[in-house]
């Protein structure tokens, strides 16, 4: 069965039912594939709320009330259909869609050390994948922030030259784990002048473990001023700098 078969099955037997919320969740419903690591879209990736649902209506002084006889058992059959089928199922509230690729990474974590493959900036959301294909414009966010740190499945920062300074910094609830990022860049700043710095991390469920990496500057000039010399603005301001 193709996935259009099980979809308009289940639109025609919501519609039977007369399931305004099951006729509505399926127009709301998703199908891709998965980007996340880890995960596999099978036959493809179908998301949705999977949740039964049931009809309501509204009495006054007792607010919404259910409607005898207005359950909908559409959706749970259907996610079981399309496991059943080959299909990769999950919740569409746990995922977003990367704007470049079209695929789908989680937005909220299924483990204790999880961390999300993709990022949502002013300029919109792109995935781990499509992220790779830019390291040092992900970088340039990362770049002596103490806020802000690298997740090593995206960038390879040995490749972009970095180096690993000092590592098994920890903040957390067990005593002892109060290392503070801003404070450490603070101090690496001012022994090693000529270097910028990235963190990278690594989150447990009661605290998180981070080191440091640190590669030259470019000529004195880090990435994010560099992207300023030579965009429109840094030409406009007569900031024009040649990069290697």
């Amino acid at each position: 069965m193709t996935l259009n078969y099980i979809l308009n099955a289940a639109r025609r037997d919501a519609e039977r039912k007369g399931s305004k919320k099951t006729t509505s969740r399926l127009e709301e419903l998703q199908c891709g594939e998965y980007c996340e690591p880890g995960y596999d879209s099978k036959r493809g990736l179908v998301l949705a709320n999977w949740n039964d649902t049931h009809e309501t209506t509204w009495i006054k002084g007792q607010g919404y009330v259910r409607v005898a006889g207005g359950e909908c058992t559409v959706m749970g059959r259907l996610e079981r259909i399309l496991d059943k089928a080959g299909f990769s199922t999950d919740w569409s509230d746990e995922y977003t869609s990367c704007d470049d690729c079209g695929k789908y990474f989680r937005t909220s974590g299924d483990c204790w050390d999880w961390k999300q493959y993709g990022e949502s900036t002013e300029h919109g959301t792109i995935c781990g994948n499509c992220l790779k294909g830019d390291p040092e414009g992900y970088l340039a966010t990362r770049i002596d922030n103490p806020h802000n740190a690298a997740n090593t499945a995206m960038v390879d920062l040995a490749a972009q030259g970095f180096e690993l300074v000092a590592d098994g910094f920890a903040n957390g609830l067990h005593p002892g784990m109060n290392d503070n990022p801003v404070k450490l860049l603070e101090h690496y700043r001012a022994i090693m002048p000529q270097q910028e710095f990235v963190f990278t991390y690594k989150p447990s469920q009661f605290y998180v473990e981070f080191d440091i990496w640190a590669r030259t500057k470019p000529e004195g000039l880090n990435y994010m001023q560099m992207e300023l010399a030579n965009g429109a603005a840094g030409k406009a301001m007569g900031l024009e700098y040649a990069l290697a």
